[in-house]
């Protein structure tokens, strides 16, 4: 069974020989999209902060910096410290 699998795999990684164009955009686009989406929750977690402190539990000092720490933290599986959602809204958002 473990060789069936290993020679599909082989047949699908050769069936991209002469579309690496294809690959390239798309790694691209995915790139592009992580971007946007990690810009995205970083001004509505910033925006959400500063339209209601109760939403969070800030302990920092320099809001933009860590908020921006915080989603990419966050996209990433991670956590940090300097901030914690309290409300529903922004559990949610994490």
């Amino acid at each position: 069974m473990a060789n069936y699998t290993l020679n599909l795999i082989k047949e699908n990684i050769n069936g991209f020989k002469g579309k690496q164009a294809f690959v390239i955009s798309w790694i691209f686009e995915s790139a592009v999209f992580l971007f946007y989406s990690i810009l995205f929750f970083w001004l509505v977690n910033t925006q959400l902060y500063k339209i209601d402190n109760a939403n969070f539990l800030y302990t920092g000092k320099h809001i933009n910096f860590d908020f921006f720490y915080y989603t990419l933290k966050t996209m990433t599986f991670g956590d940090i410290e300097l901030i914690k959602p309290l409300s529903i809204i922004a559990r949610v958002l994490k």
